[in-house]
């Protein structure tokens, strides 16, 4: 038993030092290519300016317009949660009558977000997603000292 989770532990440890060999784009292209119901995912800083965006082919929406709109609303998240003291902003779920939006930080400057159709995905299943997928994000972050 305790050589299976060894072994366990070592694959997660290669897969988190593959993961920070690739660029940031390529794990959010990799997001996009891998993702059901998924019509973009992108990696932005806190002032709405995308670092990595990505659609899967025939999507049509507009990354940079939704990060510029999305980065607004996490930081009334974050500035909200700041003022109750309820502690650091996590995620947001923005439902629509079609399409879930989730916002997860990665960082203090830098959070993920997902759009996924209803019609392919369940809530439960995007919310799995953003959460695998910003680990992955996160690692591939440049990280600065």
């Amino acid at each position: 038993m305790a050589a299976e989770e060894d072994n366990e532990e070592m694959e997660e440890i290669e897969e988190i030092e593959e993961t920070e060999k690739r660029s940031i784009g390529d794990v959010v292209k990799e997001v996009a290519s891998t993702t059901e119901g998924l019509l973009g995912v992108g990696v932005m800083d806190m002032e709405g300016v995308p670092v990595a965006v990505a659609t899967p082919p025939g999507a049509t929406l507009n990354a940079e317009l939704a990060a510029a709109q999305l980065a607004v609303v996490v930081r009334l998240c974050s500035l909200t949660a700041d003022k109750l003291k309820l502690g650091d902003f996590d995620e947001n779920l923005i439902t629509t009558a079609s399409k879930y939006i989730l916002t997860k930080a990665l960082t203090s400057d830098f959070y993920l977000a997902m759009i996924l159709s209803k019609e392919s995905t369940t809530l439960g299943m995007a919310r799995l997603v953003v959460r695998e997928h910003a680990a992955h994000v996160c690692q591939a972050l440049p990280k600065f000292e």
